[in-house]
């Protein structure tokens, strides 16, 4: 099907009201482009990326499906309609059904989970949470993500605090040897490790229970940045044993943007003091102002969505394609640096360029002149591919031969 004619801002925002009071749950989609057929595990038709467009950073932005743009607009509508009542007393039941939504996801209990912006948000609240004091020791890993890590960054300028990053090589393949080196750089006064479940840079998969364990032997307290993790990977809370867990709706999960979480273990609650936990057993919010309603509500239906087709099958899916473009872009002048498979392996895939291509100049001239999304790694000198459950084959096949274009 061919796009329609460009849509003003007056027009869409028109039909997006009246699908909310006409009953968009069939309305709704009719002012988004359209175009069928399956890829991979879901219909193009659920999202509303063109046709023509490649989406291969979902790592970086997932894009939401319809169903959660259609939630999010039918719960502005109903707040507006009784703004008090459906912000607080009704509006904080249906907030805890979403947590029991990513309990369920995360195998942990809804009443450990607090609702953040994103997980930067969260990062920068657990650093603050610690009461980090001059000479405390922070470990964590030199492949952090800004976003997760400038909150140690702050800690060390502001406060004294010194904060020391593991090196993890772009060849590490040995959980055993990663959790060695964490537990040789331990002193008396580390306070908490923080590393990411999931390294951005590569995808390689981080030993998070053995290092949980080890946090847990040491008396120190553990905080995972699982921000491609969640709906990438499968996650369970209760076999990693971490202190802490923060994770974004926005990425794997496809919910909208702005929407995230942690969890927070009671266990912890000593060395971790939250403002939002104001009592032993429940996270509180009344401490943080009206919480976005839309966007929590968005973020139950992209669950839902994920749900659907289950954990299990979204990993193997996409551990498939990965594996499919790994071997495909052996044909490229390009130096991979994500594992193929194996434990450690994920549908992240990173590969250095040779030194004349500018990332920051390639990548909007990918999107522009071939309607390509991927992602750049600048510090690395690369780029990075993530498949999701709307990708296949084709989608490779096509960004393959456009990187070989653009690289020879």
């Amino acid at each position: 099907m061919q796009p329609g004619p460009p849509l003003s801002r007056r027009s869409v925002i028109a039909s997006a009201v009246a699908a909310s009071l006409a009953g968009i749950s069939h309305s709704f989609a009719s002012w988004l482009p359209q175009f069928g057929g399956r890829a991979g595990l879901a219909r193009r038709s659920d999202f509303a990326f063109p046709a023509n467009m490649t989406y291969l950073n979902t790592a970086s932005v997932g894009p939401s499906p319809k169903e959660v743009l259609e939630k999010m607009v039918a719960t502005w509508h109903l707040i507006e309609r009784s703004p008090v009542a459906e912000s607080y007393a009704r509006g904080t039941e249906r907030l805890d059904e979403i947590r029991q939504k990513i309990g369920g996801l995360l195998n942990c209990d809804k009443e450990d989970l607090v609702f953040t912006g994103c997980t930067s948000d969260a990062m920068n609240r657990l650093s603050f949470a610690l009461s980090l004091q001059p000479g405390d020791h922070i470990l964590s890993t030199d492949q952090e993500h800004d976003g997760g890590h400038n909150c140690w960054k702050f800690h060390a300028r502001s406060h004294g605090v010194e904060v020391e990053d593991i090196p993890i090589g772009f060849d590490e393949r040995d959980p055993r040897a990663i959790i060695s080196r964490f537990a040789q750089a331990m002193r008396p006064k580390t306070r908490a490790i923080s590393f990411s479940h999931v390294l951005y840079t590569n995808g390689l998969r981080m030993p998070a229970a053995g290092l949980c364990e080890l946090a847990r032997r040491r008396g120190v307290v553990s905080i995972v940045d699982g921000a491609q993790a969640v709906g990438n990977i499968a996650v369970d809370i209760s076999r990693i044993g971490c202190d802490a867990y923060a994770a974004p709706g926005h990425k794997w999960l496809l919910g909208p943007k702005g929407t995230g979480f942690m969890y927070v273990s009671r266990t912890a609650a000593p060395g971790l003091e939250l403002l939002t936990r104001l009592t032993d057993t429940k996270p509180q919010n009344d401490s943080t102002g009206l919480i976005n309603h839309m966007g929590f509500q968005g973020l139950g239906a992209a669950i839902d969505y994920v749900n659907r087709i289950g954990i299990p099958a979204l990993e193997r899916h996409n551990l498939r394609l990965h594996a499919y473009a790994y071997d495909r872009i052996q044909s490229l002048p390009v130096e991979v640096l994500s594992p193929r498979d194996g434990s450690v392996a994920t549908p992240l895939l990173a590969f250095k360029v040779a030194d004349k291509f500018e990332i920051p100049k390639l990548i909007p001239a990918l999107l522009a002149e071939e309607n390509l999304v991927i992602k750049g790694l600048p510090k690395v000198g690369g780029l990075r591919l993530s498949c999701h459950l709307f990708n296949s084959e084709p989608d490779v096949d096509r960004a393959v031969a456009i990187l070989k274009r653009r690289l020879t």
